[in-house]
């Protein structure tokens, strides 16, 4: 298996090659919920899009599983010839041993060990970077972020996550696991107090000041790992929760009319 294919599927997933596996089956389970086809029914396109970008998703998971499992096999080769290894290597040292213990005419002091000295303490300093939000410049995230992995005209990546541009600002982004962007959105208006839930009707800024910033970002739909809240008019007009992506979000009862 060469290793641009292994890096190829770490792309897919949104990891780094050094990623460790349970990072990858982390990243699987997100992902496979994120573009199960029955999520975007009944958009046509859309469930085709998410078809093929499913399939991609766990060819590559399962190659990974593959060099994992041949990994594994390896290493309890290995394991097994140095634990053989140590035993050999046990005996003879208690044969050395005994033979050091009976003879105490070759005995002498060992020298005494050098003084370890204190660790030092290095004070880093940290200068604090600008974070990217919707309206930002391509000069700014170049700043803040660095050079993309993968570029054109409207999209940026990096290593699986992407910001989406229009007439060169950022319009959107979509976060992958184990590829993070420094972006912050915040509520155009302050919100005091601030609610502890929204609901339908809540305006975009309501759900940033409950919810803080998106993981995913377009005009109509932002998404919070795999759970999602869809806007209608800049108000929400549904959302969608999955398992470990919680939303502070509660359905609350129409009053009756008087």
């Amino acid at each position: 298996m060469s290793t641009e294919t292994l890096e190829a599927c770490y792309r897919t997933l949104g990891l780094a090659p050094d990623a460790r596996f349970d990072e990858v089956k982390y990243a699987y389970r997100v992902l496979v919920k994120r573009w199960h086809p029955d999520r975007f029914a009944p958009d046509t396109d859309g469930q085709r899009q998410a078809l093929e970008r499913f399939y991609i998703i766990t060819s590559a998971y399962e190659t990974l599983r593959a060099r994992q499992v041949a990994v594994d096999a390896t290493r309890q080769r290995v394991i097994s010839w140095a634990t053989r290894g140590m035993w050999y290597f046990g005996i003879g040292g208690l044969i050395t041993i005994g033979c050091y213990v009976f003879q105490p005419a070759f005995r002498h002091a060992a020298p005494p060990l050098p003084l370890a000295r204190p660790p030092v303490v290095l004070a880093q300093s940290v200068a604090q970077r600008e974070s990217i939000t919707v309206g930002s410049t391509k000069d700014v995230v170049y700043a803040v972020q660095g050079p993309p992995t993968w570029a054109t005209n409207r999209v940026w990546e990096y290593r699986g996550s992407r910001l989406y541009f229009n007439a060169g600002r950022v319009t959107g982004w979509e976060i992958w696991p184990g590829s993070p962007l420094k972006v912050h959105l915040l509520p155009a208006t302050p919100i005091n107090p601030v609610p502890a839930y929204f609901t339908v009707g809540a305006t975009k800024d309501e759900v940033l000041a409950v919810q803080g910033t998106p993981t995913r970002v377009t005009e109509r739909l932002w998404e919070y790992g795999a759970a999602r809240v869809s806007f209608t008019d800049n108000r929400v007009t549904r959302w969608e929760v999955w398992p470990g992506s919680p939303l502070k979000a509660r359905l609350m009862p129409v009053e009756p009319e008087t």
